[in-house]
């Protein structure tokens, strides 16, 4: 896959989906990413590099703590500016894309056939592997690939290094229906519960012989998505006081908790994928790249801004202290990212939660105001500006976030689906049908419906 500035779209989605290691989907089969093939450099100029690193503090210290990111001291002169992009380069590798190569990996290499049962391990038995198309060797009808084994649980510590993600095993038996010996099919025995039902099966007279065990290696079967790494992408966006136009909105958002919505032609927009979360389950792994090598682009776009005024963090967090007043549990929970020994990183934890839920509740519904995918609109968030900026996901903008700014009906249907989402939604903090976003760069960490609840007029929210 080709990326560039000229087609911004494509790079977009490698610099979120299609970094090293990755799953990626092509013509309905799963590979993984092998190598990458480097672009022009991306150099961050030392404001958004200061505001990239506060970032990655909130995000995961653990991971992103030790990420070697440089101290550089703020240039003062030209001559100092110049000194700092070429030692920036030369410590920090953040490179555009110019080709994505991906292949199947092992654990890929499980195939499964709904016709006749037969579970194949490995590609040399199947046809049209070089067409793309993945056929059974003994009916010649279309094979599917087997789920993968995801660990479920922490490893013994004697066996840390157990991967991750690994492919089920083939198994031969004896089916005592028919006494012959051979290796078995995978079924799938109930398509209510693909996983859960999953069972050896004899090939030769299709009797279910064992059920697939895996829980007692520490691992769930899953089926092969991209979702099992995700990248964490951090996106700062800034559009200069003189560019912004105000937008006048009536009603919704009340008038002492915001500052104003503004329209710009004129948004500076990085995006740097620093790592990945790895597996879907509790026992997750958020990786970094090796030799501080990373991927990213820099572009200039569209975009909407919404900026707050700083009271509103308070009463959030006063909001969510009365709602959870009977589920100490619950509102432990939530504290336990927001607290911190550093006064400054509670306070910056806290901006960040309200801001984050808010980016995600414009980014919900934009599509169905505009008409346009997901993909097409990226999001950031301003923690010293207290501002939320939404904008076109490709260079000078294609007319989405235009959209709301040329015709302000947009922009108050906008919010009417926002409102009414945190309102009717019963989840206890976020979910799918309200915040959730496949395209976060944050993993939907840091989200909560109920912080919202102080910005706008009339609203209130409850949960089962």
């Amino acid at each position: 896959m080709g990326t560039s500035k000229k087609d911004s779209k494509s790079m977009g989605y490698a610099i979120s989906k299609l970094f090293e290691n990755s799953y990626a989907t092509y013509r309905e089969n799963m590979y993984k990413v092998d190598h990458i093939v480097k672009g022009d450099p991306v150099t961050l100029d030392w404001n958004t590099y200061e505001r990239m690193k506060q970032r990655l503090r909130l995000l995961d210290p653990q991971t992103f703590a030790g990420m070697c990111l440089p101290k550089f001291e703020e240039p003062k002169t030209d001559r100092a500016k110049m000194e700092y992009f070429l030692e920036f380069i030369k410590r920090v590798q953040i490179n555009e894309m110019d080709k994505v190569v991906a292949n199947l990996s092992p654990e890929l290499e499980s195939f499964m056939c709904d016709n006749c049962n037969n579970f194949i391990r490995g590609v040399t038995f199947i046809k049209g592997v070089n067409k793309f198309k993945f056929l059974c060797p003994n009916c010649n009808q279309p094979l599917s690939q087997a789920p993968l084994l995801i660990r479920s649980r922490k490893p013994k510590e004697d066996r840390r290094n157990t991967p991750m993600v690994t492919y089920i095993r083939a198994n031969k038996k004896v089916c005592p229906s028919c006494g012959n010996e051979d290796w078995l099919g995978l079924m799938i025995t109930d398509p209510e519960q693909p996983m859960g039902s999953l069972k050896w099966v004899c090939k030769h007279c299709s009797s279910i012989v064992a059920p697939l065990e895996t829980f007692k290696y520490g691992y769930k079967p899953q089926e092969p998505t991209e979702n099992l790494t995700k990248g964490i992408t951090v996106s700062l966006a800034n559009a200069e006081d003189s560019t912004l136009k105000k937008i006048e909105l009536n009603g919704f958002l009340k008038r002492d908790k915001y500052k104003g919505i503004f329209y710009s032609d004129q948004v500076d927009v990085y995006q740097v994928t620093w790592g990945y979360k790895l597996g879907q389950y509790e026992n997750i792994r958020i990786k970094n790249f090796p030799n501080n090598s990373y991927y990213g682009r820099h572009f200039s776009t569209q975009g909407i801004i919404l900026e707050l005024d700083p009271s509103i963090y308070q009463d959030a967090l006063d909001n969510i202290q009365e709602l959870y007043k009977e589920d100490k549990e619950l509102y432990d929970k939530f504290l336990t990212d927001i607290e911190h020994d550093d006064p400054e990183m509670r306070t910056l934890q806290l901006k960040r939660w309200v801001l984050h839920t808010l980016k995600h509740m414009l980014l919900m519904y934009l599509p169905v105001i505009t008409g346009l995918p997901h993909q097409e609109f990226g999001g950031s968030y301003d923690l010293d500006k207290n501002r939320v900026i939404i904008y076109d996901n490709q260079e000078n903008g294609i007319g989405g976030c235009q959209k709301l700014w040329k015709d302000k009906k947009n922009l108050t249907d906008l919010f009417d689906l926002i409102t009414e989402t945190i309102e009717r939604c019963d989840c206890r903090n976020k979910c799918p049908k309200c915040v959730l976003l496949d395209t976060c760069g944050e993993v939907n960490q840091a989200l909560n419906r109920h912080l919202l609840v102080p910005l706008f007029e009339d609203v209130d929210t409850f949960y089962d």
